[in-house]
């Protein structure tokens, strides 16, 4: 039995509904998978960025006072930033629970904490690089030798030269090593028994 237009029209917007139900879910998905990315992606970098900081710390140690406020305005920037994304991940959640339950979720406050893992990370960054110029430019006035500063470098085979073969060079006839000194023994001596 063919269909009648009105079935037909029925049959194409329940079709378009799905699709747009479709469409928004993988939508609203990528989204969300979008904002977690980033703030996963905020951790791992701040986490990198302490560590980078360790290891300078450790390394090159501190040649002028105020480098320590750049390493601490960078260490305080990065473990806030760390700090911050767990908290948004804590309050994530509470905002699903609430969308779920029809409460409100303006109290969560997301968009003050989004700004603020924001602005820590580029506070970390920005004086993170500022450590790493503080360093370089104490090195190079502390006298280390830069690659310019340096001999070239020889290639890899300029020394093959001095492996070819060389003709056999006279040497002075040997002389028999003089014979070790032979230990004599004294006779012995009788002890005559009284």
């Amino acid at each position: 039995m063919p269909e009648s237009p009105e079935e037909r029209e029925r049959r194409s917007l329940r079709e378009l509904e799905n699709k747009n139900v479709a469409h928004y879910s993988v939508m609203l998905d990528a989204w969300v998978q979008t904002r977690m990315a980033r703030d996963k992606t905020l951790i791992t970098l701040s986490a990198g960025g302490v560590g980078v900081l360790v290891t300078l710390l450790t390394t090159k140690g501190i040649s002028q006072l105020w480098e320590i406020g750049l390493y601490l305005v960078s260490f305080l920037g990065f473990l806030i930033t760390i700090f911050l994304a767990l908290t948004l991940y804590q309050k994530n959640s509470e905002l699903i629970e609430n969308g779920l339950r029809g409460e409100s979720s303006e109290h969560l406050k997301l968009k003050t904490f989004d700004r603020a893992t924001i602005v820590a990370f580029y506070f970390g960054a920005v004086f993170a690089v500022a450590v790493a110029v503080s360093s370089a430019l104490s090195q190079t006035s502390n006298g280390v030798q830069t690659m310019s500063d340096q001999e070239p470098m020889k290639k890899s085979l300029d020394g093959i030269n001095n492996l070819k073969p060389q003709p056999p060079q006279e040497q002075p006839p040997m002389q028999a090593p003089p014979e070790p000194p032979t230990a004599t023994t004294p006779p012995a001596t009788e002890n005559p028994k009284k």
